[in-house]
């Protein structure tokens, strides 16, 4: 019985070796996967932890509003850089950056833009400078035309009269002129913008902005109610907006006392045709010129009448009362004249009325 017992256990003994010489291989294999992993971790984790050692601005790009460009980097090790990096722009001899931000880096690589009005400060030679710590690379960049290429044109001949209607208005435009181009160019921009007012002797005013106009637009045009005779004044001036707010490009031109005098000539207006009956041997006609109208004042009214017999009547009031003494038909003009010698007339116009007397 003891002999038995014996036995048994010595079997159990044998069947548990054979499991563990059975398990023993995966056993190996899976804490040599376990010390792989936490040696590939403590050699990544020192590896990668390594100081930045290149930075590398890449090739600048010029759009419509701004430059923009790649930046590049790389670290002692494995790892990769993420994080922000100094953007510095400077400008020939000034000792100072024209402009300083930041680049954020993800991966090793970013991609950084700058604004023109944030940076330009006249022609001439930039440098686009990347740096963290130390480590520091630049490239070179050049800006041609931040001034002198534009030719505003603005005087009296550029301020006409026009008559709309039975009124005036004063027009003013501002022509520009790019150099030889009429157009911005996006290798070589040139973005301007005018502000200015334009003030009449009557006092009244209005804005002349070409933010109002359509893009490009190379003619500005605006006009002013023309009330009293005398002078007006455009003044403003032209802004570089692709330059910074400090540059002493910012401002192109500056338009002061641009002046222009006008006198407009009179126009006449009469009433509606008249039918009139002879009543006691005449008909009287109401003549009524009083919206007539000068910009300094009508000095006299002169009273065409034809039809049978001409007469001729000057008056220094808008109003006429003239008697017919036979039937027919009647024509009517009326020329007023101010007191600059200026005649209807030069209006191209003649107001005429008929007048029917039966």
């Amino acid at each position: 019985m003891a002999r038995s017992g014996r036995l048994y256990e010595k079997e159990t003994r044998d069947e548990e070796s054979e499991e563990v010489k059975r398990a023993h291989p995966i056993l190996i294999v899976a804490v040599t996967l376990v010390v792989l992993i936490l040696v590939g971790a403590i050699i990544y984790f020192l590896l990668g932890s390594g100081d930045l050692n290149s930075v590398v601005v890449g090739n600048v790009e010029k759009g419509a509003d701004g430059i923009s460009f790649p930046i590049y980097t790389s670290v002692d090790g494995a790892g990769e850089y993420d994080g922000d990096i100094i953007i510095e722009i400077f400008y020939q001899d000034l000792e100072e950056p024209v402009y300083h931000g930041t680049a954020s880096i993800k991966d090793d690589s970013g991609f950084h833009t700058v604004a023109y009005d944030d940076f330009v400060w006249g022609n001439g030679e930039y440098e686009i400078h990347a740096r963290h710590g130390g480590i520091e690379d630049f490239i070179p960049m050049r800006i041609d035309s931040v001034a002198d290429r534009i030719t505003p044109s603005w005087s009296g001949q550029n301020m006409d009269l026009s008559r709309m209607t039975h009124d005036y208005h004063v027009e003013v435009r501002i022509g520009y002129m790019f150099g030889e181009r009429s157009y911005p160019d996006p290798e070589d921009p040139q973005l301007y913008s005018f502000k200015g007012t334009l003030s009449g002797p009557d006092g009244n005013k209005v804005d002349i902005d070409s933010h109002d106009y359509p893009a490009n637009l190379l003619v500005l045009s605006r006009t002013i109610n023309h009330t009293v005779k005398g002078t007006y004044m455009l003044v403003g001036s032209v802004t570089n907006v692709f330059c910074h707010p400090d540059s002493p490009f910012r401002t192109v031109q500056v338009v002061e006392n641009s002046t222009f005098s006008f006198d407009a000539p009179p126009f006449a207006v009469l009433g509606d045709d008249l039918e009139l009956t002879l009543e006691g041997g005449y008909a009287t006609a109401e003549l009524d010129a009083s919206g007539s109208w000068d910009d300094s004042g009508i000095e006299s009214y002169v009273w065409y009448i034809s039809g049978d017999a001409d007469d001729t009547i000057t008056t220094n009031n808008p109003t006429l009362e003239y008697q017919f003494t036979s039937t027919g038909t009647y024509y009517i003009s009326l020329e007023v004249r101010d007191d600059s010698g200026n005649i209807s007339e030069q209006n191209a116009e003649i107001s005429t009325m008929t007048v029917h007397v039966s």
